[in-house]
Order: structure tokens, then sequence, then C-alpha cells
């Protein structure tokens, strides 16, 4: 089934199409630039974070993709059925459930790099990235199912994106799920932070100070990430406990949950060294040195141990 074609648009969701476009082409920017670096240099292919966070960038660029050829469409007089919404977004939603899990499992890689170095400096790297992927793609998969297992009635919708393509059973999984990873993700990470804290007193060894760098970087992502995952929760919120009619509630979590896609480039770009190194030598087409320092936690899968601190 199609979209259909409808003039009726209203202003706000105009707004909204055009809005979306702007913010995901920031986003997809980044995210392509953040999986070019990671595949060009092979120190960020030889570490476990760099590739998380490389993935995590490939799953974002999907989603903006699919939402600007949507909003595109709408801006062109289209409406979706819900239906045809869902079939579109299911590779989306399940890469978005993924996204999810393999910042989770970033998490708990920060927690096993500062809590037990001496294992973590030799479990080989394909084991640890293989294994990030299972609570996301076990996640995802429940979600899309459920989604198809519980798809009602079909309708016209004013707008398509992941909350109105799932069914209410489907968007409660998807929707708690997320919010109980957010939460668990949060309290590894001050778990992590603290255990760093306290070995940080005893000792000042370089893998510390490279745990320590990688962790300011990491925390300044996730605190991103949370607050905006968490923000269109609070507007739902919001607008059903004091009955808030306004057009605009009904667009401004989904640019907050879009602006939750595009952060880890600029981030990364602010807080590392090494990566605006790496993208300059990538625009100027500099092949031949692209084994400039960079901050990791883990080097080869058979010894990765701290490497070069780059401030």
């Amino acid at each position: 089934m199609c979209p259909v074609c409808h003039l009726g648009m209203s202003t706000m969701t105009a707004y909204n199409a055009v809005l979306l476009i702007f913010v995901d082409c920031i986003g997809l920017f980044g995210n392509v630039n953040f999986m070019l670096i990671t595949v060009l240099f092979k120190q960020f292919r030889m570490n476990v974070c760099a590739l998380l966070m490389g993935m995590v960038s490939f799953c974002d660029a999907v989603l903006e993709i699919v939402i600007i050829v949507i909003s595109a469409c709408l801006l062109s007089g289209c409406h979706f059925y819900q239906h045809t919404c869902f079939y579109i977004l299911a590779i989306p939603i399940f890469l978005n459930c993924v996204q999810t899990g393999l910042m989770f499992s970033i998490s708990v890689e920060r927690l096993i790099a500062v809590a037990w170095p001496l294992w973590y400096q030799n479990v080989q790297t394909t084991l640890l990235f293989a294994v990030s992927f299972v609570p996301g793609t076990i996640f995802g998969g429940l979600v899309v199912i459920t989604g198809l297992v519980y798809i009602q009635a079909n309708e016209t919708i004013p707008t398509c994106n992941v909350p109105v393509s799932l069914n209410p059973t489907a968007y409660e999984l998807w929707n708690r799920i997320s919010l109980g990873v957010n939460v668990v993700m949060i309290v590894v990470y001050v778990v992590a932070c603290v255990i760093l804290w306290l070995k940080a007193r005893k000792s000042s060894s370089d893998y510390i100070k490279t745990q320590i760098t990688v962790m300011k970087t990491i925390v300044c992502i996730v605190i991103f990430y949370i607050i905006t995952w968490v923000l269109p929760d609070f507007i739902g919120l919001a607008k059903a406990m004091f009955s808030l009619e306004a057009e605009v509630l009904i667009y401004a979590p989904s640019f907050f949950a879009h602006l939750c896609f595009t952060g880890n480039f600029y981030i990364y770009m602010w807080r590392n060294q090494s990566y605006r190194d790496c993208f300059k030598k990538m625009y100027v087409c500099d092949c031949r040195h692209r084994n400039v320092s960079f901050v990791v936690s883990a080097m080869t899968s058979s010894m990765r141990g701290p490497t070069t601190t780059a401030q």
C-alpha cells in the first residue's frame, strides 16, 4: 500500500518536516564522517569502543536517510497509511533498538576496562565486538515482531515517524525497554566512573590516564544522549497529565529524538584532538599518515595496552 496524496497539510506539519530534514542532514553529515574515519584509520578499526561508536553512527545514519526521504514526501503533500509507515520504518526501528543496545554495551565495555583491566587487555576484540550486538538485536527483534503481530486497522496519519508507526503494544514495549536500558546504563557509568576515580587516586599510570580521557568523551555523549532521549517522554507525559492540545507538542518529541542521533561526531570533534586530526587528514586526502596518536582503551586482540594520550 502506497502513501496517499493529500493537499491539506497543516503549517505545523510542514515546519516539522523542514526542521527534521535540517537536523537529520546535519546528523547525517556527522555520522557518515564518523563511519569513514572508523573505516579509513586502522587504530579505530582495532579498538572495540571506536568500532561500536562507528556502528552507532551507522544505525543513526540509516534512520536519518529514511526520515529525510519521508519528510520530503510529506512536503510534497503526501500522507502515509500507518501500515505503510511501519513497513518503511521496520528496519530503521530495528537499527534504533540495536543502537540502544550498543550504547549499553559501550557502558559495560567501559566498566570492564576500568574494573578488570588485565582481563580486558587480553580478551579478543572480535569477541567483545560480536557480543555487544546481542542485547540490541534481541530488543529490535522483539519490537518489530510485536509490531507485526499486534498490527491494527489501517488508517492515514499526518506524519510518519517511529512512535506513530508502532501500534500501542509495540510502542509501550519499545518505550519501556528503552527507558529501562538507559537507567541501567547510567548506573553502569556511575559505577565505572567511581572505580576509575578511586584507581586514579592511587595510580597515575598511562593506562589510567587513557581511561580517564576516553571516559570524559563518552560521558559527554551519554549526557547528550540521555537528555535528548528523556525529553520526548517528558513532553508526552506533560501533555497527558495537563491535557495539553497544542499542535506543537505533537511534533516536539520527534525533534528531540532526532537531535539525539546527531551528537556523536560533533562531540568527538570537540573533545578528541585525534578525531579532529583524522578528520582533517581525510579531507585533504592525506592517506600516508593515518596512524596519528589516538586515545584508545585497547589495541589488538592479542595485546591491548595503553597508547599515546592525546588531550
